[in-house]
């Protein structure tokens, strides 16, 4: 067996592993982007919801700077190493894992409850239109749905490394989707 620093790999995990790398870089610069004019915001005030904004803006930005060079780092790795039927397809875990985590995100961006009309009161979980009031339309079991179909995908994915030419770009649309959708409602719209 070969115990050099670049032991042999599968095709499926190198595939796998090149899809995690540009997801990485990809989600890094998404969220260095959306939290770029909030890094530069001058507050003018040393406490409040501008100053807490851009900290965690600064803080973001520094995460998703790692997030690049820890995929720019890992995709020169992984392509150095040689490909070999006999090799590790280790890296089909981390493709696993992040269909699920992207099934979680997407989960958690649905609302618990919404109303067709009027607004939410969350103290009497009831839609608000007077002169009346009405049933909210509930969520709860899609987002349980979704978070269950994600898990058994990731073990799906993680069960059948020979499938990687499907699992892979099927895990890079739903981790960018929801990666996306985060970002999106996190910076963009939640900056009104």
């Amino acid at each position: 067996m070969n115990h050099t620093a670049y032991d042999d790999i599968t095709a499926e995990g190198r595939l796998a592993a090149l899809t995690v790398t540009v997801l990485l870089v990809l989600t890094g610069l998404g969220i260095a982007g959306a939290s770029w004019d909030d890094v530069w915001e001058r507050c003018g005030q040393i406490a409040g919801e501008c100053v807490s904004r851009a900290s965690s803006a600064v803080l973001l930005l520094a995460i998703s700077v790692v997030m690049v060079g820890f995929g720019i780092v890992l995709a020169r790795r992984v392509r150095r190493r040689p490909v070999d039927a006999d090799g590790s397809s280790a890296w089909v875990w981390a493709v696993g894992a992040m269909f699920a985590v992207a099934s979680f995100v997407i989960a958690s961006r649905i609302p618990t409850f919404t109303c067709a009309r009027g607004r939410l009161d969350d103290l009497l979980d009831l839609c608000m239109h007077p002169p009346s009031t009405s049933e909210p339309q509930r969520w709860v079991l899609a987002k349980q749905a979704i978070v269950v179909a994600g898990a058994i995908a990731a073990v799906a994915i993680v069960a059948r490394p020979r499938w990687t030419r499907i699992t892979a770009p099927a895990t890079a649309v739903v981790w960018l989707g929801a990666m996306t959708w985060l970002v999106l409602e996190t910076f963009v719209v939640g900056q009104t």
